[in-house]
C-alpha cells in the first residue's frame, strides 16, 4: 500500500527542546533540528517504491494563520511576540509590531499577513531543502492545514517550495471557490484534500452518546455515506485536486468504554463494516477519473446554482435536485428555506461589490455559519458590509448542506 509520511519538523523541535508552540523558525536551532528530522524520517525511505511523499506537518503544527483562527491561539505576529526577547523571532516580531501600532486596521491586517507570510516562507524553504536533500526521489506535499480565514498568502509563501499544497476540510462542501483562489494564489499547485470525514449518532458502538471529534454530524449512516459521496463529487470536479485522503480507517476510539465515540470509521472498533460507507466509496471512488475529467473540461458538477450568472447577479438560486428556489420567509427570518420558485423569488438575491448576497426583502445578506464545529447552516446575517470573496467560500455556496 502507498503511503504518505508526515515528517513533523515542528513537533520533532518541540519534544528536542522541551518548547511548545510553533517554533521560531529563525533560529538556527530550527534549521539543525529539521536537518536532524529529515534525515532520521526520510532517509532510510530515499529509495522505497510505497512512498507518494511527504507531508511536512499538521494542523496546529503548521505555520500561523495572520489571524488567531481555530487551534492557533494567536496570528503569528501575536505568537512570535510571546518567544524569548533574545531570539531571532521577537526581534523581528518586534520591528513588524512597530509598523503595526499605526495605520489603519486594513493596513495592520496587511502588516499581520506579511509578517505570517515570512515566517512559513521560512519555514516551508528550510524543511523542503532538508527533505530533498535526504531524499530527492519523493514529494514534497506541503503541511496540512485547516482550512479557514488567511490562509492564502500562507500557501502562497509556500508554493515555490512544495509540489502540491494540502488542506484538512471537516465540512460539507471543500468550498470549491475557497480553493480555486487558493490554487492562483499558490503559483498553481495542485492540491490535495490530507483529511476529511463525517460522523453519524447511529454507530455500532453507542447509538445514544455521541461526543467531540470535527466536522459535521449526521443522523445515520446513510445519511453519512451521502455527505461522503457529495463531498467527493464537488472535490473530483476541481481539475488541480490530485488527492484526498479518508479520516479514518476505524472509529475513534480504539477503546469502546469510552463515551467519546467518534465514528469516522470505515470500519468499527468492533471491526463491524459500516456498509453504506463502503458502498458510496466504491461507487465514488470507481467513478473518480470520469468525475474529474468532467471537473477539468469544465462541466458544472454543483448541486445548486444561480439561475441567472450575468453580472450584476440578481436572480434566484435554484437547487437542481429538487427544482426549488432558495428563498427567505420575510424579514423577521434568520434563516433562508428551499420553496417553490415562483415569479416573486426570481429576484429574490443580489449581489454585492463584495460578494455578498443579499436578499432584497429582509435585506440580509447570506452566511455560512460556522460557529459550531458540526454543522454548516445557511443563516441570514444583518452584516453584509464583510468581504468574504476571498478567504471564505462564496456565502451562497453550500453544496449538499
Amino acid at each position: 500500500m502507498y503511503y504518505t509520511p508526515i515528517v513533523l519538523f515542528s513537533h520533532q523541535y518541540n519534544m528536542r527542546f522541551n518548547t511548545t508552540g510553533f517554533p521560531d523558525v529563525f533560529d538556527a536551532a530550527f534549521n539543525e533540528s529539521a536537518w536532524e528530522t529529515a534525515r532520521a524520517t526520510c532517509g532510510p525511505r530515499a529509495h522505497s517504491s510505497a512512498v507518494l511523499g511527504y507531508f511536512l506537518d499538521n494542523e496546529d503544527s503548521c505555520p500561523p494563520y495572520p489571524e488567531p483562527s481555530g487551534m492557533q491561539l494567536h496570528g503569528a505576529l501575536a505568537s512570535f511576540f510571546l518567544l524569548p526577547t533574545s531570539s531571532p523571532g521577537h526581534r523581528l516580531a518586534l520591528r513588524y509590531r512597530a509598523q503595526h501600532s499605526t495605520g489603519s486596521k486594513a493596513e495592520q491586517a496587511a502588516i499581520r499577513a506579511e509578517f505570517a507570510a515570512l515566517v512559513a516562507r521560512q519555514y516551508f524553504q528550510i524543511t523542503s531543502a532538508a527533505i530533498r536533500h535526504f531524499d530527492p526521489h519523493h514529494l514534497v506535499l506541503g503541511c496540512k492545514f485547516t482550512n479557514g480565514d488567511g490562509l492564502a498568502p500562507l500557501i502562497e509563501a509556500g508554493a515555490p517550495f512544495v509540489d502540491a499544497h494540502a488542506l484538512d476540510v471537516y465540512a460539507f462542501t471543500p468550498g470549491v471557490h475557497y480553493m480555486r483562489n487558493l490554487y492562483e494564489r499558490g503559483g498553481r499547485k495542485p492540491f490535495i484534500i490530507a483529511e476529511f470525514g463525517f460522523q453519524s449518532r447511529e454507530s455500532f458502538v453507542n447509538r445514544s452518546v455521541h461526543l467531540g471529534g470535527a466536522g459535521p454530524l449526521l443522523q445515520t449512516r446513510a445519511q453519512r455515506a451521502a455527505a461522503w459521496s457529495n463531498f467527493v463529487e464537488k472535490l473530483l470536479a476541481l481539475e488541480f485536486v490530485v488527492g484526498y485522503h479518508h479520516f479514518q480507517y476505524f472509529d475513534q476510539p480504539s477503546n469502546p468504554a469510552n463515551l467519546r465515540n467518534t465514528n469516522y470509521g470505515m470500519v468499527s472498533v468492533n471491526d463491524t463494516e459500516y456498509s453504506e460507507l463502503l458502498e458510496a466509496m466504491r461507487t465514488t471512488n470507481g467513478d473518480a477519473e470520469r468525475t474529474h475529467a468532467a471537473g477539468a473540461a469544465g462541466q458544472d458538477c454543483a448541486l445548486d446554482q444561480r439561475t441567472n450568472r450575468l453580472q450584476p447577479f440578481r436572480g434566484s438560486i435554484l437547487h437542481n435536485s429538487t427544482g426549488l428556489c432558495l428563498t427567505a420567509a420575510g424579514i423577521s427570518s434568520s434563516h433562508p428555506v428551499l420553496a417553490v420558485c415562483t415569479s416573486a423569488s426570481a429576484f429574490s438575491w443580489e449581489e454585492l461589490p463584495n460578494g455578498r448576497l443579499r436578499h432584497m426583502t429582509s435585506m440580509r445578506c447570506l452566511d455560512l455559519d460556522r460557529s459550531k464545529s458540526q454543522s454548516s447552516e445557511l443563516t441570514l446575517t444583518e452584516n453584509c458590509s464583510t468581504d468574504i470573496a476571498y478567504e471564505v467560500p462564496a456565502s451562497w455556496e453550500h453544496g449538499a448542506d
